[in-house]
């Protein structure tokens, strides 16, 4: 007994039953995407929503070290710190450009850490912007920029829901409960001393090429937020920036003329000295502890205040 190949029936059937079901899935996608926006939206997990109920009037974007250097309660007005640990500058910039404006906010302050500067995109930690997916996907300049890092060679790089991934919990929670601004306090901890001569063997690298884009980002986030944009690179323990970073520091600082911008990235003084200097300041090497953080706040502030005012004047 011979067996049949199957018909053209039967092929036709099978394929447009595979169609069927990829239809399917692409529509489940986009739906089940515009539902989490729509929760979003309605959840205090929306940076939109906590700006609107905090109305800060600066707010700190960086990586772990700016997280854990401006503590809000030793602020003298209302700090909103949405710095996160394991980011790089691109995160930064990207946090700054898609912040609602709102009437209160007067200063955007960027952490830097001068080894994101060089890496530029070539830090393989450039993906964990995308914690924040569902802000960038409602801003197309931004998502445009990160394409490099969601080629359509990657896998769900098709995928809508694909951009909600790490966020749905906190959405979720968003609905149930209002998300409170909490600062997390770091303990003391055991510190080392640098090496001797590191520092001046560092040597000198330009901004990295990659960085172009984002930087003119930052400017016009500058512009729309209407604020004074403010550069600090946060202490490290016994570690003064090296001549090779304050080259990247003035590169970085001429790219953002002609927006109001106040540049405290090289600055020192007695207090930041003896913070820098302080075991008892740092929870490691390059994180301050709690009293460490509350006595940068404070001498930050005031530096603003002294050198930071005439910033906008100074661009109209």
């Amino acid at each position: 007994m011979t067996s049949r190949a199957p018909s053209f029936t039967s092929a036709f059937k099978l394929t447009a039953l595979l169609a069927a079901v990829l239809i399917g899935l692409f529509a489940l996608d986009r739906l089940g995407a515009d539902a989490l926006q729509f929760a979003l939206k309605r959840s205090s997990a929306s940076t939109d929503l906590l700006m609107a109920k905090v109305r800060p009037d600066t707010v700190v974007v960086g990586t772990s070290t700016s997280k854990y250097s401006f503590r809000p309660d030793a602020w003298n007005g209302t700090l909103l710190n949405l710095a996160q640990d394991g980011q790089t500058v691109v995160f930064s910039i990207v946090q700054a450009a898609v912040l609602p404006p709102t009437r209160s906010l007067r200063y955007l302050i960027v952490g830097i850490d001068p080894g994101d500067l060089r890496e530029g995109m070539k830090n393989p930690n450039v993906s964990r912007v995308w914690r924040i997916a569902p802000a960038i996907a409602a801003h197309p300049a931004v998502a445009a920029l990160l394409k490099p890092q969601m080629s359509p060679w990657q896998p769900m790089a098709w995928s809508h829901l694909y951009r909600y991934r790490g966020t749905v919990e906190d959405i979720a929670k968003g609905l149930i409960r209002p998300r409170t601004v909490a600062y997390e306090v770091l303990q003391p901890g055991p510190v080392r001393e640098p090496r001797a001569g590191a520092a001046s063997q560092a040597k000198r690298r330009d901004l990295d090429p990659s960085l172009d884009g984002f930087i003119d980002l930052l400017k016009s986030a500058t512009q729309r937020l209407g604020v004074t944009l403010i550069l600090v690179a946060p202490p490290v323990y016994k570690r003064p920036p090296p001549a090779a970073d304050r080259w990247v520091f003035s590169e970085l600082a001429d790219r953002l003329q002609g927006v109001p911008l106040c540049n405290l990235l090289e600055v020192e003084t007695p207090e930041i000295a003896r913070i820098r200097d302080a075991a008892g300041d740092f929870h490691d090497d390059v994180h301050l502890d709690g009293p460490g953080a509350a006595a940068y706040t404070r001498e930050m502030q005031r530096l603003i205040a002294e050198r930071c005012g005439q910033a906008r004047a100074a661009t109209r």
